[in-house]
């Protein structure tokens, strides 16, 4: 399995887009991702518990314990106009190497900002829960007429990977024992909490609910046989 490009869609580049310019499986994980980081930032507040500074301590010497989670705060904060700013003009972004982080609502702001103008619709509040509704909302048209959709789709993604690294929320694949029913390989999986069921393989895709009715059918008919 290669991530070479091999198709046209402007996410991965690994699929053809049946409804250009991004493949399905793409538009399907930029909205659960939009959804999920609602639900991650509205657990950030449980991150914020004391912590203890890193290193080793000296035996007798007494070490203040850290107020907050200084990351998760950062990513709770509300927009900030000054942080917006710099992050637009690409001074500021999402840097392992930069010191603090910028809030998810920072983060979001400039592009309902943006897409409202071309919209010509009122843009949303920068609250992090109704920024992502909005979003949710208009997704069909920035896949289509957003020139930074696939800004916004790295944004988001990078935020939610590194919101489960810091809330310790595990997304590993779920690989299937079930050979694909349209290859017959072995190389079925699918993203915790009902995720698309895909072939890494043929690269084929099922809804969840519809690949789980198919494999009772396929059990069936392997039975009968």
């Amino acid at each position: 399995m290669t991530d070479e490009p091999s198709g046209d869609c402007i996410i991965c580049a690994r699929r053809d887009a049946h409804s250009p310019p991004a493949c399905d499986l793409c538009r399907h994980r930029f909205g659960s991702r939009l959804w999920e980081l609602r639900d991650l930032h509205a657990l950030l507040p449980a991150a914020l518990a004391p912590g203890r500074g890193g290193g080793e301590r000296v035996s007798g010497s007494r070490e203040a314990p850290v107020p907050l989670r200084l990351e998760a705060l950062d990513l709770a904060a509300a927009a900030d106009p000054a942080d917006r700013e710099l992050f637009a003009r690409g001074v500021l972004g999402i840097d392992t190497d930069q010191v603090g982080s910028l809030s998810v609502a920072t983060i979001l702001q400039p592009h309902c900002v943006e897409m409202a103008r071309l919209l010509e619709l009122p843009a949303p509040a920068p609250d992090v829960s109704v920024m992502v509704s909005w979003l949710s909302r208009h997704t069909a048209w920035a896949f289509t007429d957003y020139p930074e959709v696939v800004d916004l789709v790295e944004d988001v993604t990078t935020l939610v990977y590194g919101m489960r690294t810091l809330l310790n929320v595990s997304r590993k694949p779920i690989y299937l024992k079930d050979p694909c029913p349209s290859c017959a390989v072995k190389a079925l999986r699918r993203d915790p909490g009902g995720g698309e069921v895909e072939c890494g393989h043929c690269r084929r895709t099922w809804p969840h609910d519809q690949f789980d009715r198919l494999a009772v059918v396929l059990a069936d008919d392997s039975e009968a046989a």
